[in-house]
This record gives C-alpha cells, sequence and structure tokens, in this order.
C-alpha cells in the first residue's frame, strides 16, 4: 500500500538557489489528496451520494435528518464497505456522532437516536472534535474558544518563564508562531459570532502582546496593538482570513469546494476588471450570515475596486492588512 502511492513521482532538495538531482520516491506516506484521488466515490446501494469530507486518517459524513431516505445505520453500513474496499478500517468504538439541532427545537424534549457501529452503540455527543476544531449542536464554538483560551495561557505562561533567556527577536518569532498556531488557527469558522465571545480571544491576544512589549497587567493595550501593527485584532483577523479565502476563490486557487459563482455585471464597466462574487440571501439570520458563501461575497464586494483587482495573493493580503488596521483603529 504505501508503494503505489508515490507511484512515479521524484524529489529534489532546494538550499538557497541550488537545486539537487530528481531522485524516484520509493516509499511515502499517503496524503489526504492522495487518498481523495485514489478512492471511488461513496454511495449508498441505491446511488444516492452520501455527503462526506475524506481526510487521511478519518471520515466525516453529513446527513440530513429531514431530507434522508436513507437510515444512518445503513448509511455507516455503506461507509465500512466503502473503507474496507479502499484498504481501510472504521474504528467502531472511535467514531462520534454529533446532531446539529436548530435553536427553535433546542429546548424541546428531542429523542435523540442512538447509532449501530458494527459492535458498538454510539449516543449523540454534546460536541465532537474535528480537525482540532470542537464543534457543539448549536455550533456557537463555545466549547471551542474555551479550549483555545485555557491552552493559549497555558504556553503564554511557559514563554513568559522562558522570555528572559531569549533575544527580542526570537521572543517576537515565538509569539508570531503562537498567534498563527492557536488564534488563527481555523478563525474563519468563528465569523458573526456574539462580541461577548470573540472578546474571549482578544483577551489572549492582548496577553500575548503584553509578553511581547514587557507591558504590565494595567496598561493601556490599545497603543501597544497600533504599535505591533501585524497583530491587529481578532475581529479583523477573522476578516483577514475570510478575504484571503474569497481571493483564492476568485482567481480560482481554491480547493473546488470552495467555489462560489461569480456575478454576472449586465454591461461593461471601468470596474468590471474587478470580479464580484454573487451574494446570497441567508435562509436563517443567526446562523446563515455566518456561512462562508454569504460572509465572503459580503465582505470581498465591499472592497475597493483597485484592491479587488489585484491578482498577487501577498500584494493583496498586505493591502488589506492596512485596511483592516484602520478600520480597527481609526
Amino acid at each position: 500500500m504505501l508503494r503505489r502511492y508515490p507511484n512515479g513521482r521524484v524529489e529534489c532538495r532546494v538550499i538557497d538557489t541550488t537545486l539537487s538531482d530528481h531522485s524516484l520516491i520509493r516509499f511515502a506516506l499517503p496524503s489526504s489528496s492522495d487518498i481523495s484521488r485514489d478512492m471511488q466515490p461513496l454511495t449508498t446501494r441505491n446511488t444516492r451520494t452520501i455527503d462526506h469530507v475524506r481526510f487521511a486518517n478519518e471520515v466525516a459524513v453529513r446527513l440530513d435528518a429531514s431530507a434522508s431516505n436513507d437510515p444512518p445505520h445503513e448509511c455507516i453500513s455503506e461507509v465500512r464497505m466503502w473503507l474496507s474496499n479502499n484498504q481501510l478500517k472504521l474504528n467502531d468504538d472511535k467514531t462520534d456522532f454529533l446532531m446539529l439541532i436548530p435553536p427553535s427545537t433546542r429546548q424541546e424534549h428531542i429523542q435523540l437516536p442512538v447509532l449501530s457501529v458494527g459492535s458498538s452503540l454510539i449516543t449523540p455527543s454534546s460536541k465532537s472534535r474535528n480537525l482540532g476544531v470542537v464543534f457543539d449542536q448549536g455550533m456557537t464554538f463555545h466549547d471551542h474558544i474555551s479550549k483555545t483560551v485555557s491552552t493559549g495561557f497555558f504556553y503564554l505562561r511557559s514563554i513568559a518563564l522562558a522570555k528572559k533567556c531569549l533575544p527580542a527577536e526570537a521572543l517576537a518569532t515565538l509569539v508570531h508562531a503562537f498567534v498563527s498556531a492557536r488564534i488563527d488557527s481555523c478563525s474563519s469558522i468563528l465569523y458573526g459570532l456574539p462580541k461577548y465571545e470573540i472578546n474571549r480571544l482578544q483577551k489572549l491576544l492582548n496577553k500575548a502582546a503584553r509578553l511581547l512589549t514587557h507591558t504590565g497587567k494595567y496598561g493601556q493595550i490599545t497603543p501597544i496593538l497600533r504599535k505591533l501593527h501585524w497583530l491587529i485584532p481578532v475581529h479583523q483577523r477573522i476578516q483577514f482570513k475570510i478575504l484571503t479565502l474569497a481571493h483564492k476563490v476568485v482567481y480560482e486557487t481554491s480547493p473546488l469546494y470552495l467555489r462560489l459563482p461569480k456575478h454576472q455585471q449586465s454591461r461593461i464597466t471601468r470596474s468590471s476588471s474587478a470580479p464580484l462574487l454573487e451574494r446570497k440571501r441567508a435562509n436563517k439570520r443567526s446562523a446563515g450570515d455566518r456561512a462562508f458563501s454569504v460572509a465572503a461575497p459580503s465582505l470581498w464586494n465591499a472592497l475597493p475596486v483597485a484592491i479587488r483587482s489585484t491578482g498577487d495573493l501577498h500584494a493583496f493580503q498586505r493591502l488589506i492588512k492596512t485596511i483592516l488596521f484602520r478600520n480597527a483603529f481609526s
């Protein structure tokens, strides 16, 4: 199995501007893209395609309880058979089952089903971890933010113990890596959350800024964030992540599952060279406005024409960072 994934592939090494000779890859671990390309489509016996996402070590299956014609246990059996045909195994006891319940019916007493997965009975969980993100039944991400904040303060305390031994440049690099790995990771899913939830992450970011600048607990934080140009507030960081994904969608460098339709203008104008995304109307305002298909067009179309016309991703990111910085501290 390990031989067929790198079949016919070569590798080389680059040091500065020197390129080594190409050599044939004999062994390699399969990545998620390799598995996705090599597997057959996941369908049920009645040829209905199951909505799912495949990764290197897990499969996430999404079922609509109101529209599904197949009982969940039949879909799980199909997933088990499909994995077996692709030389993979389903771990019964590690299967997680999460039901997303609308707010209108969340207060009612609902009889939640129990899934039979092989020899294990899986009861619905109140929260489930997927790719580092903790999902809950109401998609509030309260538990995810709590986990991020608690682990973030733990790592900041560890950095504080070692900062006396680190030069200023190394400390800045360490804090920058911490912000990127802990606060910016999967931050686009937090768009549209209540302000009090975002403020919990902002306190973590403020703590990182105080640690970097050796500022006391009661020192004003706004001048510090303004001085550290790259450390913009969390609300703007979330918008930056969504706009970066929107740029990849517009210029067709994003994965296929993120593609959004472009707005077709009825007549040619001077701004026709700056593509617009088709804005969709959300069915549910509380949660629908947070969807990427709604949030991305809204933020993208509000950008100036000159920025939307910038095809280079790095140049685009520099421009929107400047705009978000001004919006945060104007």
